[in-house]
């Protein structure tokens, strides 16, 4: 090993080290400080099967137990609230529309609504936003299938952002958050704060919570995490964690809360896209290359 060409390679890892540190260190502490801060709420019902796979009965129990931890919720001044993904096995548009509405009426709250079903066109795995004035808004389609199992969403590609008194709101489903194209495009959208509900078995609950923290750093918006039973997140436009509650092993029912202040969805990252993605595969292949070279040229010199 060459003794100099190390360091100068450590030396300047160290100095991009210390800018990319030094340049965190300045966005975090020039967080803005006049985005409104409201309050939400990631609410889980403990059911252990998705909506569509349950029984009928099974649905008024679903409701029954999501109206009460949302009036729960909307008691403590909450201003959002996300149900998670499949919570229900019917379009809420067409049944038990009353009740919901209601329902949204009586807590003054944007319902973020998760089920799933089949219908002639398809695998339908939706998210619907259920306005305070009882209205419901633009329907938002999972993007990217879970496999294996989960056939293609026909209701995929759009990318809603819904416009409210105080900021902009959009959502994705679930494995849309291992993806960075989903919240970047809402983000492009106006998108300040993203629903991630989910719907999740033991042992990898806090996957979607570290990629939920990954997807708020790269876009600076709010992402709240809502699961069926399992890993509960409400994480601010830095990444912070502000509340985290996990049901694991058994899955838990419960409703959490937490004030944020709304990000501003403009980072470079949001703009560009993956570049350091690319960037790093650039390099890793250039350096394979060079090395061969390297070995090439001495190998040429030593016959020389």
């Amino acid at each position: 090993m060459d003794v100099r060409v190390t360091l100068r390679w450590l030396a300047a890892a160290g100095v991009i080290l210390a800018a990319w540190v030094g340049s965190s260190w300045v966005i975090l502490t020039g967080t803005p400080t006049d985005k409104p801060t409201i309050r939400v709420a990631a609410v889980e019902h403990n059911f252990p099967r998705p909506g569509h796979q349950d029984t009928p009965d099974s649905q008024l129990k679903r409701l029954q137990v999501l109206d009460r931890l949302t009036r729960t919720a909307a008691q403590q001044g909450t201003q959002v609230i996300v149900w998670p993904e499949l919570g229900l096995g019917f379009d809420p548009q067409v049944e038990h529309s009353a009740e919901l509405q209601t329902l949204a009426r009586e807590t003054k709250a944007y319902l973020f609504i998760g089920y799933g079903l089949d219908d002639p066109r398809g695998w339908r795995n939706e998210m619907v936003v259920l306005s305070p004035e009882g209205k419901f808004l633009a329907v938002y389609g999972k993007n990217h299938n879970t496999s294996p199992g989960e056939p293609s969403i026909v209701t995929s590609g759009v990318y809603p952002v819904y416009d409210t008194p105080f900021g902009r709101l959009a959502t994705l489903i679930c494995n849309d958050v291992n993806y960075t194209d989903t919240s970047r495009r809402l983000a492009l959208n106006g998108a300040q704060l993203i629903a991630v509900p989910t719907f999740e078995i033991p042992g990898i609950t806090l996957e979607g919570v570290a990629q939920s923290v990954l997807r708020a750093v790269e876009n600076r918006v709010v992402m709240v995490k809502a699961d069926g039973a399992y890993a509960a997140a409400i994480i601010d436009p830095y990444g912070r964690i502000l509340a985290l509650r996990d049901g694991s092993p058994d899955g838990a029912a419960f409703a959490l809360v937490a004030d944020v202040r709304l990000g501003t969805g403009n980072t470079i990252y949001t703009g560009v896209g993956d570049w350091l993605g690319w960037l790093s595969l650039a390099g890793f292949v250039f350096f394979m290359i060079y090395k061969e070279v390297v070995k090439r040229r001495e190998k040429m010199q030593r016959q020389a």
